[in-house]
């Protein structure tokens, strides 16, 4: 099991779930996707997972401790980025 993330950065998560923000995500893989984050959620194994939409129809769901780095890519965000 891996630490929980820092309990502000998970607030901007829950920030960019709300707003409704389309982001871009970096994985510490150096995989990026490109979305609009929908909620968080945990599994029993206590992994903390972020669900992106991103495409119409089509949902991942991206453990919190493999992001990077969050992009908002909307004009005039509240935040800009968020690394992790």
């Amino acid at each position: 099991m891996t630490a929980p993330i820092d309990c502000a950065k998970h607030d901007y998560l829950e920030a960019a779930c709300v707003l409704k923000y389309q982001v871009r995500l970096s994985l510490r893989n150096g995989t990026e996707y490109v979305g609009w984050p929908k909620t968080t959620k945990t599994l029993p194994s206590k992994v903390e997972l972020l669900v992106v939409e991103i495409s119409k129809n089509q949902q991942i769901e991206i453990a919190l401790h493999d992001l990077k780095l969050l992009e908002v890519l909307d004009p005039n965000p509240r935040f800009s980025r968020v690394t992790f």
